[in-house]
């Protein structure tokens, strides 16, 4: 009785065990497996859930810092240079510098209307060697994270007013008078200097600008000039300017000028002319003052002559139409001759009068 109280424990323990297990077909129970470790079953126990599945990391979307203390170098003339700081650098993977027109500043990193300065290195420094002198421009320096991030940018306003320094004026300034046609004038001209001005004052006052007189030839380059256009007599101060490239201009080298008066011109041959004799009044005075004192002197010594051959007629009776008659004796014939060539000189004199008026 005894055994076989036990056989029927034995088939019950073992008909329990196979329902624990989960399978009421079996009616042999396999051996149960080995218990997990200790520390195994402590991790399962504590882990939560959610450890099955991974999150993402959230979106990186915090800019780096702005740069600090822009600063801006006019100094050298075709060219502006920028400095800045970094405030963490470490942040900074790029730096974009953007340039833009004074009324234009740059907005973002890739505007395609500004102009970009440089490389992307998360540098400190650019200089703009494309800038034109005179121009004033909006500078943009822009900051960015390996995210794409991009902090406020810092903005600074630059002109470079370019070179402002003015050549050295010319030198050995000489004008040497051309006669009564105008001066001539020389100088030596500096290093650097591609345009030359010659200025003309009048008077002993001299042009300090070129707006001060009337200009002398082309402004070029050149060492003389010529001014032909001098009214003799006259007193004049040249001044010469020198230019440089930029367009500075030089103090005035002056000097003073006479221009000698034109000799007097000998007066014109007088012509004849039709209706005219071409005669001034003195001499048509001279003229008719000399012709009257000899028709005078004329008019007596022919009285005289006449009265002297009217005697000799009354007490000859012979006359002038009887002068190379053979009656005639000798000395009354001299004394018919001598009132002959009187009345022809008078006669000729009254010719030689009348044409000359």
């Amino acid at each position: 009785m005894a055994g076989g109280a036990f056989l029927v424990g034995v088939g019950a323990a073992l008909v329990g065990a196979s329902t624990a297990m989960g399978d009421p077909s079996s009616t042999t129970a396999p051996p149960p497996p080995p218990p997990p470790p200790p520390s195994t079953q402590t991790i399962t126990a504590t882990l939560p859930p959610s450890t099955s599945t991974q999150s993402k990391p959230p979106k990186d979307s915090t800019p780096p810092p702005r740069v600090a203390n822009l600063r801006v170098n006019v100094h050298t003339p075709g060219q502006i240079t920028l400095t800045w700081e970094l405030v963490d650098a470490p942040q900074v993977a790029h730096v974009f510098v953007k340039r833009g027109p004074a009324n234009q500043c740059p907005t973002f990193p890739l505007q395609k209307s500004a102009r970009t300065i440089g490389s992307f290195d998360p540098r400190t420094r650019a200089v703009d060697t494309t800038a034109k002198d005179g121009i004033r421009y909006c500078y943009a320096v822009f900051t960015l994270d390996n995210a794409g991030n991009w902090a406020k940018p810092g903005r600074h306003m630059a002109r470079n007013p370019g070179d402002t320094t003015p050549p050295a004026a010319v030198g050995d300034v000489t004008v040497i008078p051309a006669g009564s046609h105008g001066v001539t004038l020389s100088w030596t001209n500096p290093t650097g200097v591609v345009e030359v001005a010659v200025i003309r004052a009048a008077g002993a006052g001299c042009a300090q600008k070129p707006a001060d007189g009337a200009p002398i030839g082309d402004r070029q380059l050149r060492s003389s000039q010529t001014d032909a256009s001098a009214k003799p007599g006259s007193t004049y101060c040249y001044s010469v300017f020198a230019f440089d490239a930029a367009g500075n201009r030089s103090k005035a080298a002056a000097e003073p000028a006479t221009v000698p008066a034109a000799p007097r011109p000998a007066p014109p041959a007088p012509s004849a002319q039709a209706g005219s004799s071409g005669s001034t009044l003195p001499d048509v005075v001279g003229v008719v003052g000399g012709g009257a004192i000899v028709f005078a002197g004329l008019a007596y010594v022919t009285l005289r002559l006449f009265r002297r051959e009217w005697e000799w007629h009354s007490r000859t009776g012979y006359g002038i139409r009887d002068l190379m008659s053979i009656d005639v004796r000798g000395y009354d014939r001299l004394a018919l001759v001598i009132p002959a060539v009187i009345g022809v000189c008078i006669a000729g004199a009254v010719v030689v009068l009348v044409y000359s008026l």
